[in-house]
């Protein structure tokens, strides 16, 4: 799944509050609390710390974290063909962690540059790819 195949990338925000709740300004600029507020919003997310940074977490796996938060970036945990649909669709956002890790498909988030639907969008899908199956199939 890639971001243009859900059609996020050109959300134009018209009112003072958006469709989602944000103000205008929160939505040009992503803070690292907005990040963890979205994070949060995943179902039976927890936040948690690894090796001093925040990180968040379904069943004590990490789908996410504020490790290069200093440098203005957050980090999803996708697998490597999801990290390259990203980062094809949207490079000015989506950048590979410099090391083996971003080899195998984590990857940093320019928070100045992207949008918290954009931003939940790439979330859901990390949280995805860590979530229990009970919590996938509703039938259960």
């Amino acid at each position: 799944m890639t971001l243009n195949d859900n059609r996020l990338i050109n959300f134009v925000c018209v009112r003072p509050l958006c469709r989602r709740g944000y103000p205008q300004e929160e939505r040009l600029n992503m803070t690292a609390s907005g990040f963890r507020k979205l994070a949060l919003k995943m179902p039976e997310a927890t936040e948690g710390s690894h090796f001093g940074n925040a990180d968040f977490r379904i069943e004590n796996k990490i789908f996410a974290t504020l490790a290069y938060e200093k440098k203005g970036f957050g980090v999803l945990m996708l697998a490597p063909e999801q990290q390259q649909g990203m980062i094809a669709d949207a490079p000015e956002i989506f950048v590979p962690v410099p090391n083996a890790w971003g080899k195998q498909g984590a990857t940093m988030v320019k928070l100045s540059a992207v949008k918290p639907d954009i931003l939940e969008s790439a979330l859901r899908t990390a949280w995805l790819r860590r979530a229990p199956k009970r919590l996938l199939d509703p039938k259960r």
